[in-house]
């Protein structure tokens, strides 16, 4: 169904998913990844322990499950 999953680790993760062009951009821990935007119809996150960070102003669909610890999540359109 093309939905793009991103897992983190047990550490503290940060993940920032945004656009550039037709392009979404995906950043975790510093490693960017970039896809065709029409090939993204969604996104699911797991962060698993740690405090983590994710930022989505992609505009995507995003399914986010953070796990033990303080986590910060943040979408925007």
């Amino acid at each position: 169904d093309g939905t793009v999953y991103i897992h983190g680790t047990a550490g503290a993760d940060s993940l920032n998913i945004s656009t550039s062009g037709a392009n979404v951009v995906i950043t975790l821990n510093g490693v960017t990844t970039t896809l065709s935007a029409a090939s993204v119809p969604s996104l699911r996150v797991r962060t698993h322990a740690g405090n983590d960070s994710v930022s989505n102003t992609s505009g995507k669909t995003l399914l986010a499950i953070g796990g033990d610890g303080v986590d910060t999540i943040i979408g925007s359109n």
